[in-house]
């Protein structure tokens, strides 16, 4: 079984946050590569946890430790509004396909859903999507956005209806904590992962398992449909993403060779794969051959947790987090020394 401390380090992001001040705003640079435009947002909010982009590619929400959320303008940097979110960490955030709502995983035993237009009413959310038993590691809108998808510490997946907030299923236990979860467009697959390294594809209607996906060697960490539910893009710790063609659940390609890829996404054409990782390399790769086409490396090798197409594929996003400790933990440093140091000058016994 997975202890808390390892599901921390398992699900999502890993590494790098910054210890800058809250108030301080993001880098964020924009550049043209090849026929593709290049924005980049490097987040130095504080303790970022996760980060998503909006569809059009204009907003990038992040998610927090202390709980809360923030958006910002992808190209001036410019903080559009924040709010409290969790009582706990957001370990997931992503947009619906029309970039007017957010949904939130926390280690506070929820899944949230929140407009991405509007500050929330009285700091409510539209709903709250609650009866896990352990951490929502992940959660992810099916591409017609009437459901979504999470994933727990509790080892299981639940189903909800996001018009009424209303739980729909909860598919069969499995033998570890989830990592990643993700719905088909039409609803009528689910994918999931887990900490013993099982990949499965679901039948949503009967909750039936139909068949293991065979190939990756380490944790998927994320997963995602292409908006025709023809292929599904898994990215895992043993430094490869993979593509699989829908529903049989063949392997159609591997990206291999990277580094521990953190996340993945697939042009909406599906001619194109994006992959980002903890070493700070971001690849973009023909789906068909799997040839690498464009590296975009950080100089500082700050991590990429979120990558994206735009809704037209014309633009690559990526999204990394500035290497450092997060506030809290500086803090607790800094206490403990000032601890020793008193302990040092008072005369012994």
């Amino acid at each position: 079984l997975l202890s808390l401390s390892a599901l921390l380090a398992a699900c999502a992001v890993h590494a790098a946050l910054s210890a800058a001040t809250c108030d301080e705003a993001p880098l964020t640079a924009s550049f043209r590569a090849s026929n593709l435009d290049v924005r980049k947002f490097i987040a130095e909010t504080g303790d970022a946890r996760c980060m998503a982009f909006s569809p059009e590619g204009g907003v990038v929400a992040t998610g927090h430790w202390n709980g809360s959320v923030k958006l910002w303008n992808v190209v001036t940097g410019r903080r559009i509004r924040a709010f409290k979110a969790h009582a706990s960490v957001v370990l997931g955030i992503s947009f619906d396909n029309a970039g007017a709502r957010l949904l939130t995983a926390s280690a506070d035993k929820s899944a949230a859903l929140w407009s991405a237009t509007a500050a929330p009413k009285e700091g409510l959310p539209l709903h709250r999507l609650e009866g896990h038993g352990g951490w929502v590691v992940s959660a992810a809108f099916g591409h017609g956005d009437d459901a979504v998808i999470t994933g727990s510490g509790d080892k299981i997946a639940k189903l909800w209806n996001t018009s009424s907030g209303e739980m729909l299923r909860s598919l069969p236990e499995h033998n570890a904590a989830l990592l990643s979860v993700a719905l088909s467009p039409d609803g009528r697959l689910a994918f999931t992962s887990a900490g013993d390294n099982s990949t499965r594809l679901w039948d949503v209607a009967t909750g039936l398992e139909q068949r293991q996906l065979k190939g990756h060697r380490g944790w998927v960490v994320s997963s995602s449909f292409s908006p025709a539910a023809e292929t599904l893009l898994t990215s895992s710790h043993d430094n490869s993403a993979q593509l699989w063609g829908m529903p049989a659940g063949r392997r159609l390609q591997s990206f291999e060779g990277i580094g521990d890829v953190l996340s993945a996404a697939l042009s909406p054409d599906g001619r194109l794969v994006l992959t980002g990782t903890r070493e700070g390399l971001a690849t973009v790769w023909d789906a068909d051959t799997g040839a690498p086409l464009r590296n975009f490396k950080d100089r500082r090798g700050d991590p990429y947790i979120a990558v994206a197409f735009n809704g037209d594929g014309s633009k690559v996003l990526l999204g990394s987090l500035k290497k450092g400790k997060p506030r809290h933990m500086v803090e607790a440093e800094e206490e403990h020394t000032k601890c020793e140091a008193r302990c040092a000058a008072e005369p012994q016994g």
